[in-house]
């Protein structure tokens, strides 16, 4: 065999195999961009409205429940509406309550001998409605409440939070929490002249989605 004929075969062949090995290819190649991608967090926004505000819902409301004069056997009604201005369902809101200050009738603050809370009976309820009330045939008006369960008393209200009010699914739907105190017909005279200063708290909850 001619050994000058077979050399350039194998320095042939040697240089082949470095490209399969080590060496890169020449390729035609184009690509596109996907620009501008966003990722943003939806928000949760409460918002609240009385019978003050006029459909002007706002984060908070002041003295939205003013029940005045009141006497043993007496009941007195009020509301706050809820309203979800976010981007988000919330599915449920917790309704608790702080009470900054318990007056005795001497105007003594935190005097817990004569606490008008404890004597303070609450119905508390949903409605579509501001009026929370039903007019039956007598002509009387009378408090159409579901009583929901967890507390009997404004004392038991508070600090206390109450799971769970209805959830607001989208910025079309709000409702109005109805609230009727009745004054416990046994109390005495130790509860005249008392009052109590409350504030209601709401805590919007988003929806849970399972993943």
């Amino acid at each position: 065999m001619n050994l000058k004929t077979i050399a350039p075969r194998l320095v042939t062949i040697a240089a082949t195999g470095a490209l399969l090995v080590g060496g890169t290819m020449a390729y035609f190649s184009d690509e596109g961009t996907s620009s501008g991608n966003v990722f943003s967090a939806g928000t949760l926004d409460l918002k609240l409205d009385d019978k003050d505000t006029a459909g002007e819902f706002s984060d908070d409301v002041t003295a939205s429940l003013e029940f005045s004069n009141m006497s043993p056997g007496n009941s007195q009604t009020g509301f706050v509406s809820l309203h979800n201005d976010g981007s988000l369902p919330i599915a449920e809101v917790l309704l608790g309550a702080t009470q900054p200050a318990t007056n005795d009738n001497d105007g003594n603050d935190l005097v817990l001998s004569s606490n008008l809370s404890d004597v303070l009976n609450l119905t508390v309820a949903t409605d579509t409605t501001s009026d929370c009330v039903e007019t039956v045939e007598e002509g009387d008006q009378v408090v159409d409440y579901t009583q929901l369960s967890g507390f009997s008393t404004l004392t038991a209200l508070v600090n206390v939070d109450y799971d769970s009010l209805p959830g607001l699914p989208d910025s079309t739907r709000d409702y109005y929490l109805c609230v009727m105190a009745t004054m416990d017909p046994d109390a005495g005279n130790a509860y005249q002249g008392d009052s109590v200063t409350v504030s209601l708290v709401f805590t919007a909850h988003q929806v849970t989605t399972q993943p």
